[in-house]
C-alpha cells in the first residue's frame, strides 16, 4: 500500500502529539502491520538531515579518508540504527504478550524521528551564543 501524503502528515501531527506527552496521539498513526512497515519511509525523511549533521559532524576528518568507505560504514550504521531497536521490540512485545500494540508503538517510534530531527537540526545549525564565540568565561570551563 503506497504512503500518501495526508498519511503522513497525520503521522507526523501524532508524533508530535506524543512529543508534547498527548496520549491522542497515537490515534494519528496507522498501527496496522502495514502501517508499521510504511513508517520506514520517515527514515527516507529522515536521511537528508542525517546527511547534513553527518557532514557537519565528520567534516574535519575527510582529509584522506576514501569516499567510498566512509559512505559504505555510515549507510550501514543509518541502516542498523533504523532496524535494531524495531528488532528488539518486536522481541520485547512477544515476552510481554502484547504483539498486538507493537505495529502501532513501531509506527510512533519511527515516526518521532522525523520530529527529533526537525528540533534537533536547527539547534545544531545555529550560531553560537556570542560568549562562545570569544571563549567560554573561566567558570565554565573544566579546568579550576
Amino acid at each position: 500500500m503506497p504512503l500518501t501524503t495526508p498519511a503522513i502528515l497525520s503521522a507526523l501531527t501524532g508524533a508530535w502529539r506524543l512529543a508534547r506527552f498527548d496520549r491522542t496521539g497515537m490515534e494519528f498513526f496507522d498501527r496496522t502491520p502495514d502501517g508499521a512497515l510504511n513508517s520506514f519511509y520517515a527514515a527516507l525523511v529522515v536521511l537528508p538531515a542525517y546527511a547534513l549533521l553527518l557532514a557537519i559532524r565528520l567534516w574535519d576528518q575527510l582529509d584522506g579518508t576514501p569516499v567510498l568507505q566512509l559512505v559504505t560504514v555510515e549507510g550501514i550504521a543509518y541502516v542498523v540504527s533504523w532496524t535494531a531497536f524495531p528488532l528488539a521490540l518486536f522481541r520485547i512485545a512477544a515476552l510481554l504478550g502484547k504483539e498486538q500494540l507493537y505495529p502501532g508503538a513501531l509506527a510512533a517510534y519511527n515516526w518521532s524521528a522525523v520530529v527529533q530531527m526537525g528540533i534537533y537540526l536547527p539547534a545544531i545549525l545555529r550560531p553560537p551564543p556570542a560568549c562562545c564565540r570569544r571563549g567560554c568565561p573561566k567558570r565554565w570551563s573544566s579546568a579550576s
